[in-house]
Parts: C-alpha cells; structure tokens; sequence
C-alpha cells in the first residue's frame, strides 16, 4: 500500500513540474493559427488596460446615482447616445496609423 501511494505521489509530483514544460509545445492547428497571423509564438499576456477617462465618469456617475423606480433602457448609452449597453465604438481620434495592404476601398 506505501509503495503504490509513494509511486502515486511521485507521477504527480513528476506531473506537476513537467507539464509546464510539455506545453510549450504548439499543436498543428496552434501553430497554423499564429502563423497565419504572422506569429511565430504565443503571445505573452499584457497587463490591462486602463479604463477611458469618459467610461469611468459615467461609471461613477451612474453608481453614485439613487436607483431609478424604472429601469434605465439597457439598449441605449445615453450620455453619449449610441446603441448599446456596452460601448464598442469610439470616435476615431487619428492617433493610429494604417497597416499597409490593409484597405477598404476597392
């Protein structure tokens, strides 16, 4: 019994600290994906991103507001009237520059 629990423990310990190492390894399709996108490795993750000042604004202003007998239309941003409870689009602030080869126009 002692040497089936000692086996036991040690393929997980063995488990435990080679399985970050077995996956670095890409799959086929992991590989096909990220070379189709020009990469040659998994990007890293990034720290976020801090919220837009706008966003956090209405974000306080909404919390420190006493709630509405009637629900507010989730459909709809009224500050900055558009579409949507979650916005997805800004106005272009010109502070990107376009890819070449990338293009809408016919």
């Amino acid at each position: 019994w002692a040497s089936r629990a000692a086996m036991w423990l040690l393929r997980s310990l063995a488990w435990a600290l080679l399985s970050p190492i077995l996956a670095t390894e890409l799959s086929p399709q992991e590989s096909s994906l990220l070379k189709s996108l020009g990469l040659s490795a998994k990007p890293s993750p990034k720290s976020p991103v801090p919220v837009p000042p706008v966003l956090w604004r209405i974000f306080q202003k909404r919390k420190a507001l006493p709630r509405p007998d009637k629900e507010r239309d989730s459909c709809r941003v009224e500050e900055l009237n558009v579409p949507g409870d979650i916005v997805r689009v800004f106005a272009d602030q010109g502070t990107g520059t376009p890819r070449l080869g990338l293009s809408l126009a016919p």
